[in-house]
């Protein structure tokens, strides 16, 4: 009888709006703080490498104002029509950073796609960055 008349008691409450359930948005999940600050990661370097190089690609991540982001890169490489070869982690500093994808050893074209990815207690935004690479012989 005290279920039956808890639960009567809830449905009324939900019913008059004296009881809402809330969920998070996804990008509440990037930043635990209502204030986010938006970053732009950008990737550049060669367009072209032979077969069986690294390909080095300079990274950076900015933030407004004087903000120096950190956190962590997640690299990955796709071949067009292969999906994933590889994915590596490293750690992102503030400034120019160069990173490698490790060596591409088939000819083809590839992205490498580099998602910059806030500490746990940051105040940044995730942000992502992408650069096309073909590989000749």
């Amino acid at each position: 009888m005290k279920k039956l008349l808890a639960v009567i008691i809830t449905v009324f409450m939900m019913a008059s709006g004296l009881v809402a359930f809330t969920g998070s948005s996804a990008s509440a999940a990037d930043c635990p703080y209502t204030g986010c600050i938006k970053t732009t990661t950008t990737a550049s370097g060669p367009s072209q490498i032979k077969k069986g190089a690294f390909a080095r690609i300079k990274v950076r991540t900015q933030a407004a104002g004087n903000a120096k982001p950190t956190g962590k890169y997640k690299i990955v490489v796709r071949k067009r029509g292969k999906g994933k070869i590889r994915t590596k982690s490293t750690r992102a500093r503030s400034g120019v950073q160069t990173v490698t994808s490790g060596k591409l050893r088939s000819t083809g074209k590839y992205k490498v796609i580099i998602k910059y990815i806030p500490g746990p207690n940051d105040p940044y935004k995730r942000s992502r960055g992408v650069k096309l690479i073909r590989v000749t012989n």
